[in-house]
């Protein structure tokens, strides 16, 4: 008979054909969610082949490799606000910033397998902000209306829902309904608006986290298409044109546009001009459209003259008469004393007319002369 084996040999027979497990690194919440300003835990559990005293390193991934948690320390950001227990970490007063992809590391230098890792992701979440809307005002039946709402800060992205008189609108089952709306865009449109679809819009913005936030309601007014009215400006319209027409067709008929503006002064052949004075051009006469002005002053057969002569014109464009109106003021200097005669004609041509044939006779009187005009 042969002997059994003892109890202790038995187990430590047991124990050499055990496999022994190498390091090992696991979380139990790969991917972690937590409202802006909370507390985040990311967790890191791990077993060792032979290593008592592992070393624990946390690594965060950005546009390079960061520490966390590096030499039993927390270190940059991390530093006042975060904890260890184990290999598990606790991060506080989380922000957008700290969002990312994070990961622990466990060195056991003595065991067959000296590194073991697990990953987490770090997702910070953002309630809802007051949701930005446009809404018109007013619109005009059977137009193409959109209404927008958007909130660009929430994550995860909000949903929308328009409200109308503070009731929901929902989005139609059938395909020929007038209006669609968008719960992702937050974009309610009308197809073709009518008078029912005015009233009170709000839109309500929601994405789970925290409390939904709403924008300020806009009342939406729709008009009738006053087609009569439009019909009526129109024609007036037509009106105005035709008339203006044709009172530019009897302006250009009447010559209006063909008159000349270029006015010159003719002097009688027989009067002697002397010296470098040259014939003037007439002047119009300021507040007077028919009246010009001339002036001259030259040497006349030994005579120094200095005439400032009016002339005053009425003309009737359908009789074809003219009358003339001449007032003529005369300054003479003379160093002579034999009587003198000048014969002045002038002349305003306007639309082909002659306008005045003026005749001075300058008479000794003293040292000065009297003007004598005639027409």
């Amino acid at each position: 008979m042969k002997n059994p084996v003892s109890l202790p040999v038995f187990l430590l027979l047991l124990l050499q054909n055990v496999p022994v497990v190498p390091v090992t690194v696991t979380t139990y919440s790969p991917i972690v969610k937590v409202e802006e300003y909370s507390e985040a835990r990311l967790s890191c559990e791990f077993k060792t082949e032979k290593d008592q005293n592992p070393r624990i390193e946390w690594k965060r991934k950005e546009t390079g490799t960061s520490f966390v948690y590096f030499d039993n320390n927390f270190t940059g950001p991390f530093v006042g606000r975060a904890k260890i227990e184990g290999a598990t970490i606790t991060l506080q007063k989380v922000t957008l910033k700290d969002a990312g992809e994070y990961r622990c590391e466990v060195s056991a230098s003595t065991d067959s397998v000296q590194l073991g890792e697990a990953n987490i992701t770090l997702k910070v979440l953002v309630p809802p902000h007051t949701p930005t809307c446009e809404i018109p005002s007013s619109a005009l039946t059977g137009s193409v209306v959109e209404l927008y709402c958007k909130d660009q800060y929430s994550i995860p992205p909000a949903s929308y829902t328009w409200y109308k008189d503070k009731m929901p609108v929902l989005p139609s089952r059938h395909a020929n309904t007038t209006y669609s709306v968008n719960k992702e865009t937050g974009i309610l449109a009308f197809h073709k608006v009518t008078i029912a679809d005015a009233g009170l819009y709000h839109c309500e913005a929601n994405n789970g986290v925290g409390k939904s936030k709403s924008c300020v309601g806009n009342h939406m007014a729709i008009d009738d298409l006053n087609v009569p009215g439009i019909v009526a400006g129109i024609v007036i319209l037509c009106l105005v044109v035709s008339l203006c027409t044709l009172g530019v067709c009897y302006a250009h008929r009447q010559g209006y546009f063909n008159r000349k503006t270029q006015r010159k002064v003719i002097l009688d052949p027989t009067v002697s001009w002397s010296g470098s004075h040259q014939q003037p051009e007439p002047q119009q006469i300021r507040g007077h459209p028919s009246c010009w002005l001339w002036t001259s002053f030259t040497e006349c057969s030994g005579l120094q003259t200095h005439a400032v002569i009016y002339a005053v014109r009425s003309f009737n464009s359908s009789s074809k008469n003219t009358h003339t109106h001449t007032h003529t003021y005369t300054h003479i200097h003379t160093h002579i004393h034999t009587h003198t005669h000048i014969h002045l004609q002038t002349l305003y041509p306007e639309s082909g007319d002659w306008c005045l044939t003026l005749t001075v006779d300058l008479i000794r009187t003293q040292n000065h002369f009297s003007p004598r005009a005639g027409r």
